[in-house]
């Protein structure tokens, strides 16, 4: 019996070793394969340069996914925004230089907190309404650039500024101090102000919280308008990165953010998680991603290998006891 319980004891820890840890675990262990796998190349300063300037955009994203599933929410409708707001701060700079990125910054900030206001007031589940918003949003998107990409060297000739700034922030290192320090302004919400407590009290039991005097509605609508804020920065990083706003940035980003929060040990259920954790998450994928490509595995194989890697996240990191309040 006492070797039983010891093994009882091993095992539970083992456990929750695996369920606190599993984005540095699924980290370690994907550096060791592709490093075997992909050969020297792999470990080079030039790929890991790469990789650093590939993880700030999902990694922001995944950042603000983190706050909406904390609280027991998704938004779906992320990459969809992260590509107009791109748009609109794209046509913002060729029009008014760098001040037009704030066009940038508020459409998704607006469209956050329509997606929560819809959830929050109209008591539509998050996951139907950011679905729907995703969908418009991107036909919008279409429609408006009929179908054509936006360049931001264009905006020299207007305004006689040039863009380099933008196009540097894409650039390592910059990209990459840009994001951890919205990672650390992002942990400081999270885990140092009444916002950050209320959001995962809300997640542990949303009724607890009410009795309380915690006003749910607005609440509800200024995550989802924070969620939009994150978007926002995504956006304007991915655009000086990239060059240009096109009208397939940021499609099926939403799925990358949602596998690096769930890889980050976050719960679809809520109630507690790690922007850091999340953070890494993102890093998993993109290092997943990157040694794919240098193993010469087909690009098709990519998805399938983030489907299993989802599923095996999923599986150590779900709260089952509270399975059936997925808002």
């Amino acid at each position: 019996m006492d070797n039983n319980n010891k093994r009882k004891q091993v095992k539970e820890r083992f456990g929750c070793f695996l369920k606190n840890n599993i984005a540095f675990v699924s980290l370690l262990i994907l550096i060791i394969l592709f490093w075997i796998w992909a050969g020297p190349n792999f470990m080079s300063r030039k790929n890991w340069t790469y990789i650093s300037q590939q993880l700030p955009v999902v990694g922001i994203l995944a950042i603000g996914m983190t706050f909406a599933v904390t609280g027991g929410y998704i938004d779906l409708s992320v990459g969809s925004s992260l590509g107009l707001a791109g748009y609109f701060a794209a046509l913002g700079i060729q029009r008014y230089g760098p001040i037009g990125v704030v066009f940038g910054l508020v459409t998704p900030v607006i469209i956050g907190f329509v997606n929560g206001a819809l959830f929050a007031y109209l008591k539509i589940p998050s996951f139907v309404t950011t679905l729907s918003t995703q969908v418009i949003i991107r036909a919008v998107l279409m429609i408006i650039s009929n179908g054509s990409a936006v360049y931001i060297s264009e905006g020299m000739a207007t305004t006689g500024k040039s863009n380099n700034w933008l196009t540097n922030i894409g650039k390592f290192p910059y990209v990459f101090f840009i994001a951890l320090f919205v990672l650390i302004i992002a942990h400081i919400i999270y885990n140092k102000t009444t916002f950050g407590w209320n959001l995962r009290a809300i997640g542990g039991n949303e009724a607890v919280v009410s009795l309380f005097g915690l006003q749910l509605m607005p609440f509800k609508t200024a995550v989802f308008g924070l969620v939009g804020f994150f978007v926002g920065i995504a956006a304007l990083v991915n655009l000086g990165r990239v060059g240009a706003a096109t009208t397939v940035s940021g499609q099926g980003m939403e799925l990358d953010a949602i596998s690096a929060v769930v890889l980050g040990g976050t719960p679809l259920t809520g109630g507690y998680g790690s922007v850091v954790k999340t953070f890494v998450g993102a890093l998993s994928l993109v290092v997943l991603s990157n040694g794919i490509t240098l193993a010469g595995i087909a690009p098709s194989w990519n998805n399938v290998a983030k489907g299993l890697l989802l599923i095996i996240a999923v599986a150590v990191a779900l709260d089952r006891k509270k399975i059936g309040i997925v808002k």
